[in-house]
């Protein structure tokens, strides 16, 4: 009987050690809504130094007014009505300052399945949300930056789907954004069936030789971006006679070097070519 005590004993201090250290807000609560307990991760989180400054208190002293109606009390609904349930709460520390949370309340129940106490865990998502808002700034800044390029450009994800084909490329290829973003469709511009372009070699990190058999040798390395090709071929399915074209192909990466993506243009060349087989063919008479 003492080793079983023991044993559960040990385990209570172990799961004690867990929930005070924690990094994520533990709190503890009657049915009323009043603090029982919470760890030190939740008393600082919310600009406290001891927990003893709230015990007894409601909940909602970490919540202004606004939060309480916009967040709180819908929260609440759901936990009633499911038992448990995990979303997003506004939350505010004792000096005042807003922070953004993801918060899991849970009844506690007894073995008669009563419930008795309300678990709350809560991660600040701060940084989340500031990561968030600066990749939708940088996603709106690369779309601007596309859009208003005078040069054809699409872009490609690493799973191969256009993410982004501008006003330019619009009107060179016929093929509206409607139509091609969110497809894997950039085999249209140029050939009758379906097989990888340039862009689709840059994300997948495919070597020299492979993209030979595909352009025939007709390719070289861009001499001013890493990991980038150039090539002008002619393309007889593009357009009702065919085209010359100049593209280029270009791998986009995150701040640790990782390939996101990659970036084609397209240039038509055709008047210049056919210029310079004039002059060839003048030369000759």
């Amino acid at each position: 009987m003492k080793h079983i005590f023991k044993d559960a004993e040990e385990k209570l201090k172990t799961f004690a050690y867990m929930v005070e250290q924690s990094t994520e807000g533990m709190a503890l609560a009657d049915l009323k809504g009043n603090v029982i307990f919470s760890n030190m991760a939740w008393c600082k989180m919310h600009g406290y130094e001891n927990p003893e400054d709230y015990s007894g208190k409601s909940l909602e002293i970490f919540h202004n007014k606004e939060q309480l109606e916009n967040d709180v009390i819908p929260f609440n609904k759901k936990v009633k009505a499911q038992g448990t349930y995990s979303g997003e709460v506004g939350h505010i520390t004792k000096q005042g300052k807003i922070f953004p949370t993801l918060m899991t309340t849970t009844f506690l129940k007894d073995s008669q399945g009563n419930p008795f106490a309300l678990a709350g865990i809560v991660k600040d998502i701060s940084e989340c949300i500031i990561a968030e808002e600066t990749l939708r700034e940088s996603e709106q800044k690369l779309f601007h930056a596309v859009q208003g390029n005078s040069i054809p450009t699409f872009i490609i994800d690493t799973d191969h789907i256009i993410t982004h084909w501008n006003t330019a490329c619009e009107k060179l290829t016929g093929f509206s954004a409607a139509e091609m973003v969110g497809t894997k469709k950039q085999w249209m511009i140029c050939y009758d069936k379906e097989r990888p372009v340039l862009a689709d070699f840059i994300v997948d990190g495919a070597p020299g030789e492979v993209i030979d058999r595909y352009y025939r040798r007709k390719q070289y390395k861009s001499i001013l971006v890493e990991g980038a090709y150039e090539s002008e071929q002619f393309f007889p399915n593009f357009g009702e006679k065919g085209k010359w074209l100049f593209f280029t192909a270009a791998p986009l990466g995150d701040a640790n070097e990782n390939i996101t993506g990659a970036i084609e243009t397209l240039q038509d060349i055709t008047d210049r070519k056919e210029t310079e087989a004039q002059l060839r063919q003048a030369q000759k008479m």
